[in-house]
C-alpha cells in the first residue's frame, strides 16, 4: 500500500515512467520485499537506463517529448540490483568464505536472531568441515577469524570487537 502511494504520488507527477512501467516496479518490489527503498532504487537506475538510451538516439527526447521510462528498462534494472556488489562478492567468495557463510546462516536460523558471536559460528563451521570434509583439512580459528575479517572487508558481514 505504502509502495502504490509512493509511487503515485512521486512517480506520475515526473511524466518520465509509463504507467506500465510504475505498476511493473511496484509490482516487482511489492513480490520481493515491499521495501520503498527498493522501489526508489530501481526506479532511479531504470531513469538512468532510459537517459543513456535517449542520449544513443542522439537526444534525450524522442518526437519532442522526454523519453519515457519502460518496462523493458524496469527489468534491465531489476536485474542489474540483482546482482549487486554484494551478489557479485559472494559469488566470487572462496570455498572457505561460503563455508563461513553458509555456518553464519544456519547459526542465525537456527536461533532465530540477528547476531552471533563468532566463537559458536566457528565451532559449526568446523563440525560441518569435519562431517563433509569438503574445504580439505580442518580450519583453525585463527585461519577462520582471517576469513571473516576478507568477509567483513567486503561488507558481507560485520565484526566487532568485545572489550
Amino acid at each position: 500500500m505504502c509502495c502504490t502511494v509512493l509511487r503515485q504520488a512521486r512517480l506520475t507527477k515526473l511524466e518520465v515512467f509509463k504507467s506500465e512501467a510504475i505498476r511493473l516496479a511496484a509490482g516487482k518490489v511489492a513480490a520481493l520485499s515491499g521495501d520503498v527503498r527498493r522501489a526508489l532504487q530501481i526506479c532511479r537506475r531504470s531513469a538512468e537506463i532510459a537517459g543513456d538510451r535517449a542520449r544513443a538516439a542522439g537526444g534525450v527526447t524522442v518526437k519532442g517529448k522526454v523519453e519515457k521510462v519502460t518496462a523493458d528498462d524496469i527489468n534491465t534494472a531489476t536485474a542489474e540490483l540483482a546482482t549487486s556488489q554484494y551478489v557479485q562478492a559472494m559469488q566470487g567468495a572462496s570455498e572457505w568464505e561460503r563455508a563461513l557463510l553458509a555456518a553464519l546462516y544456519l547459526h542465525l536460523s537456527a536461533f532465530q536472531c540477528e547476531e552471533a558471536e563468532f566463537e559458536s559460528v566457528f565451532h559449526r563451521m568446523r563440525n560441518a568441515a569435519l562431517r563433509k570434509c569438503t574445504l580439505g583439512q580442518e580450519p583453525t580459528f585463527g585461519e577462520t577469524l582471517s576469513v571473516a575479517h576478507s568477509l567483513a572487508a567486503l561488507r558481507l558481514i560485520r565484526l566487532e570487537t568485545l572489550k
